[in-house]
């Protein structure tokens, strides 16, 4: 991973060591990744972002939303990285029409 890759994520905790493939992955295929890639995707989508993340994440989220028929962005309480297990569970409950 990048040197200023890394410079920029908080402290890793043992959680983040174990998806590290993960995270990697991620860092590899997402930057540059045009939203209308997942244009094909018709199946209802949650983008989720929480209201202190860095702005692009919001500009690529309502790219993404624009981009898929089905999608929907919620912009929820959390921290640059990351929304309680609550918050997240309350979004996905009402995206989802209340079902359990």
């Amino acid at each position: 991973m990048p040197e200023e890759v890394l410079a920029e994520l908080p402290p890793l905790t043992e959680e983040d060591l174990v998806n590290t493939r993960t995270i990697a992955h991620e860092l590899e295929f997402l930057p540059g990744t045009p939203a209308e890639r997942f244009a094909s995707v018709a199946q209802p989508t949650l983008i989720v972002a929480s209201d202190h993340t860095a702005p692009e994440i919001h500009t690529y989220a309502d790219a993404l939303v624009a981009a898929m028929p089905a999608a929907t962005k919620a912009v929820v309480p959390g921290e640059w990285h990351g929304v309680d297990d609550a918050t997240l569970t309350e979004a996905i409950v009402a995206f989802s029409g209340g079902a359990r």
